[in-house]
């Protein structure tokens, strides 16, 4: 994930264990031993005897020392902090966060400044975040996504001493806004009063096209009638953007909103930021309408443990100052670029339109295109929706959810809101919440003639020690050559193999190939992306009786058991069911595949731990395997001859084409001098392994 830089600024009152652990956030530090102060510049720091202060923002730090010394708390700036030592009482003005440790508190600018000091844990608040997904409710009072996380809004102060905590209203001293050289154009009347009054500034639009020209034309439209001396500048705001933009804007925002303005808003900051915009003057207001949409009911995606507070589901939010005021914040740390949106506490002026302009503009309103832009991400969001981290969450359930995107794909509902909501909440919790790849144990890479991590090589079948040497490889693609890309890896290993003594004799002698059959199935074009699945009323039934194992799918998902109904017929997998269902009553197990049939039980679908894009797929068996392997065969035996390694050509026995995970094996395809049964047990363990491990190919031999 991306870490976002921006200043830090942190602090600590009467937590005994912080001193240091603050300190270590910033070069230069300000207080006593019972509170202080750390940042990045000492200009953000400021002190007169006693009173020490600290602010996020350039000279902000200063004003708060100034302002409290002739007013006391209530004319704070905003974002400021400042402690008294003669009262023993620290005081912060929002928007700033704190949390409770040790009898005291550790506060910061942002959730990440907390989190970067090692003393506040990273955990979600359950209740904020299901609120969130059934409401878009965020920034209230003083509740944010993070356990034990609190927030001092804009425009209260919290006054902390040794015994007592109290937050008031306070007329928080803002910071004189910059003059504008820079505004978004856009909102409807709202945008084109920045543009009309601030003629000289820099003018920027989202330029949405080609999925979406409505905004190119409506500023078309309206540009001649705004009188203003400077063009307004294009900003690619599309689909692959948001793609490329995803994990950093959600780093930089730093909790989850559900106006996709958001992004514009970002995209837009980081444009003129680049032609050297100073202060960006944003058209967003508080009162914003939500899209006129039908909702989607859901309460069915949620978790049956999910936290639901009272109510949640009838909160109606009319006023999304506080969300903006925090993203305009992050967005300006992210870019050095004041983002002011003047109209989020005042009113549009109504003489700044001119007429003509106001006409042009009309009732218009043009907004991002979000439901284009999922559907264009509809295989990133898929992955997302079936990642590991997605699933243990908590928030969920994942198959709901995952069925309700693939009807929003396929136009069955409309509430793309939610859907952006859930994207965001999942990256937002693996950006702030899970260990970042230098904090998780490293996972190994096996080497060439190793073990996947947690198998053996050895294994000792009917008497008789072997080895099976897993063979690690690239992603396989629908209508890549078979014999060739699989020749390519065996040639390299076997040539590896060749040259060492524990190897050489038993490939000289007697060796096979074992392929697993979800890769033939690939490359055939057997496999299948869940959205290009349509399950039938019969398919999505059927599968709710199918028990899950954590072994895989099988056919309890509606797009694997729609692949069943395709490739047996639903009378046989209606009469299948029966067959089961009668024998479960007498204590007898697995006659629903005798029935359907083998090629039916090799049916699989999408798992989280596999690798893209098996974790977002559903796939038939593989068609011919027998005929398959004997292809494989005869062309790297030619391989290897060609290579100079005839002997080990003439040790190959044969290919052999397996199902295989943790709880079975089933060879499918067979062109070897041993039965299927033999080579079943060869792979009692499932040495390839059932995650991420890459592992598709394994040599086996006896071991000499």
């Amino acid at each position: 994930m991306t870490s976002v830089a921006v200043r830090a600024v942190a602090g600590f009152f009467h937590c005994a264990d912080a001193a240091e652990a603050v300190a270590a956030a910033g070069s230069a530090s300000a207080g006593s031993a019972t509170a202080g102060f750390a940042a990045p510049d000492p200009s953000l720091l400021a002190q007169d005897g006693q009173i020490f202060t600290a602010a996020a923002q350039p000279e902000m730090a200063a004003l708060a020392l100034s302002q409290y010394k002739q007013g006391g708390i209530e004319t704070l700036p905003s974002g400021s902090a400042v402690y008294d030592a003669d009262k023993d009482t620290v005081a912060l003005a929002g928007p700033l966060y704190y949390a409770e440790q040790s009898g005291g508190l550790v506060f910061a600018d942002t959730p990440a400044t907390l989190f970067a000091t090692g003393l506040v844990p990273r955990a979600a608040n359950d209740e904020a975040v299901i609120r969130f997904i059934l409401t878009g409710a965020c920034d209230e009072g003083d509740v944010t996504f993070f356990e034990g996380v609190r927030r001092v809004p804009t425009g209260y102060v919290l006054v902390r001493s040794a015994s007592s905590s109290t937050m008031t209203p306070a007329r928080v001293a803002e910071q004189v806004p910059p003059p504008a050289d820079g505004i978004r154009c856009g909102q409807g009347v709202a945008g084109a009063a920045l543009a009309c009054q601030y003629g000289e500034a820099a003018g920027y639009h989202a330029s949405f096209g080609p999925l979406d020209p409505s905004e190119d034309e409506y500023i078309g439209h309206i540009a001649p009638q705004l009188g203003r001396p400077t063009p307004l500048k294009p900003v690619r705001v599309d689909a692959d953007t948001l793609a490329t933009d995803l994990a950093d804007f959600i780093a930089t925002i730093g909790e989850p909103i559900g106006d996709i303005t958001a992004y514009v808003q970002y995209a837009t900051a980081r444009a003129a930021a680049e032609d050297g915009v100073t202060a960006l003057y944003d058209p967003v207001e508080a009162g914003a309408p939500a899209p006129a949409r039908k909702p989607f009911p859901a309460m069915q995606l949620l978790a049956s443990s999910a936290v639901v507070g009272q109510s949640v589901t009838t909160v109606t939010v009319t006023d999304w100052s506080a969300a903006w005021r925090r993203v305009g914040d992050r967005i300006s740390d992210r870019f050095n670029v004041r983002v002011v949106m003047p109209y989020l506490t005042a009113p549009v002026p109504a003489d700044v339109v001119p007429p003509g302009a106001r006409r042009a503009v009309g009732g218009r309103r043009p907004s991002a295109p979000l439901r284009d832009w999922l559907l264009r991400l509809k295989n990133r969001t898929y992955e997302i929706l079936h990642t590991e981290s997605f699933v243990s969450r908590g928030w969920f359930d994942p198959e709901a959810v995952r069925i309700a995107f693939e009807g929003f794909i396929k136009g069955r509902n409309t509430d793309v809101e939610l859907f952006w909501r859930i994207l965001q909440v999942e990256l937002w919790a693996q950006e702030f919440l899970d260990p970042k790849p230098d904090e998780a144990e490293p996972e190994p890479v096996k080497g060439m003639l190793e073990a996947n991590a947690g198998k053996q090589l050895e294994i000792e079948v009917r008497g008789e020690q072997w080895l099976r040497l897993p063979i690690r490889t690239d992603i396989f693609d629908k209508g890549d050559p078979i014999e060739s890309k699989i020749g390519g890896y065996v040639r390299e290993v076997v040539k590896h193999a060749h040259a060492e003594p524990r190897f050489t004799n038993a490939l000289n002698t007697g060796w096979y190939l074992m392929v697993s059959e979800k890769i033939i199935a690939i490359m055939q074009g057997r496999s299948y992306f869940v959205w290009d699945i349509e399950p039938t009323w019969w398919a999505r039934t059927l599968s709710k009786f199918v028990v899950k194992t954590p072994y895989g799918i099988g056919l309890g998902s509606p797009w694997t058991m729609q692949l069943a109904i395709q490739e047996a017929g639903l009378p046989r997998i209606l009469g299948a069911s029966v067959i089961s269902a009668a024998g479960k009553l007498v204590g007898k197990r697995g006659l629903f595949y005798q029935f359907a049939g083998h090629s039916v039980r090799a049916i699989d679908g999408p798992t989280e731990y596999s690798v893209y894009p098996a974790n977002v797929s559903a796939k038939l068996p593989p068609a011919e395997p027998d005929k398959v392997a004997a292809k494989l065969h005869i062309a790297i035996e030619e391989a290897l001859r060609a290579d100079g390694l005839a002997e080990a050509a003439n040790g190959m026995r044969g290919v052999v084409v397996i199902d295989a995970n943790d709880i079975g094996r089933n060879v499918l395809g067979l062109d070897a001098d041993k039965e299927a049964s033999f080579f079943e047990d060869l792979f009692a363990d499932n040495p390839l392994g059932q995650g991420s491990q890459q592992t598709p190919l394994a040599l086996a031999m006896p071991e000499k």
